[in-house]
């Protein structure tokens, strides 16, 4: 009986070691650039055509070449492809997780009424389907897109320099925002706002000059970074 009981105990033993082995996880960063990104008005209408470089401004913009001079809000938007990038959800564990916004340019802004040059830029996230973001299909305007961008469930939270200069913006991603990123089916999406406490006659807001191209020899690029666990 104490050879047998012996036995057992071994056999067990090696099977949970094996077991464990098994189910051990590998830990790395990944990084995904946005597949799609671009801003809206608060009347509904994309500010530029929607790309992978496209202008990225966030917060009220005045000039006399927009909205007949009249200051109008923006939202900004990212869509990043994390399901092309790490496969089917149950893969693999999103334990963290950021968005890295490049902003060569020098903030546009103003000093607030309260004496103070920070603005609150929080992302959220959003519900509108890929094909009417990018205005491959839907009205036009709709200003459902812009509501979309900046109400819903709070994925970040930042507070930007208006005076900001040569450095990416970071923003730390919350659970919510890990949650569906561990749930989603491939694309997820995030907009983007500022808040201000009165709506300036300025442009006032940050990523400006975020268009196609190059901004004194540096790329724009928005990344998510991922710390992802794999089995």
């Amino acid at each position: 009986m104490k050879y047998s009981y012996a036995l057992v105990c071994r056999s067990t033993i090696a099977g949970l070691l094996a077991l464990t082995f098994m189910t051990k996880t590998h830990a790395t960063t990944v990084t995904i650039d946005a597949e799609y990104r671009g801003n809206y008005d608060q009347y509904g209408s994309a500010v530029t055509a929607v790309t992978s470089a496209s202008n990225y401004f966030t917060g009220v913009y005045a000039a006399p070449d927009y909205n007949n001079g009249v200051p109008v809000e923006i939202r900004n938007f990212f869509s990043f492809d994390v399901g092309g990038k790490l496969g089917y959800p149950g893969a693999y564990n999103i334990s963290a997780a950021k968005v890295v916004l490049d902003n060569w340019n020098k903030e546009i802004g103003v000093i607030q009424p309260n004496g103070s040059n920070f603005v609150a830029y929080e992302l959220f996230d959003v519900t509108t389907s890929i094909p009417l973001l990018n205005g491959n299909e839907g009205p036009k305007p709709n200003p459902a897109i812009f509501e979309d961008l900046g109400t819903g469930i709070t994925y970040g939270f930042e507070l930007a320099d208006l005076f900001h200069l040569g450095q990416p913006e970071t923003i730390e991603l919350n659970s919510a925002a890990i949650s569906q990123l561990n749930n989603l089916d491939r694309i997820f999406t995030i907009g983007g706002r500022v808040r201000l406490p009165l709506t300036p006659t300025q442009t006032t807001g940050i990523f400006g000059g975020s268009g196609p191209g190059m901004y004194e020899g540096n790329s724009f690029r928005t990344r998510l970074i991922l710390e992802v666990e794999t089995r």
